[in-house]
């Protein structure tokens, strides 16, 4: 029932993750050093990537069961071949979380360098 929001809600997270995390490194350079960026981005990737499928394939399997035994063939074939969603969100979710990230890391470079060169012309 709650299955597809929560899958959105996780996919929402996965989203915003990189954003936060180089606020957090653009204000606080102390308390987050690159390897920690790095590592979170990894880590929170893997797990809203592993969340979101699966609650993916939970909401799914709550939509086959409210069928009574006569799921429409498009579900059914969406529910039983998940093409290897759930193993490759298992062993390269943190990927995702990485390559994801790098717009956002080519934005934050862009922005500090862009803060550097304007307080070198103002000084």
């Amino acid at each position: 029932m709650l299955h597809g929001l929560f899958c959105k809600i996780f996919v929402l997270f996965f989203l915003i993750l990189p954003v936060v995390f180089l606020l957090i490194r653009l204000y606080r350079k102390k308390n987050m050093p690159w390897w920690g960026l790095f590592l979170l981005i990894s880590v929170c990737g893997w797990f809203c990537v592993n969340a979101a499928v699966y609650f993916k394939f939970e909401h799914l399997a709550w939509q086959v069961s409210q069928y009574d035994g006569d799921p429409p063939p498009e579900l059914l074939r969406e529910f039983t071949s998940d093409g290897a969603q759930r193993v490759f969100a298992r062993l390269f979710g943190w990927l995702y979380g990485l390559i994801y990230s790098l717009p956002w890391l080519m934005i934050y470079a862009v922005y500090v360098l862009a803060r550097r060169l304007i307080l070198k012309v103002t000084n």
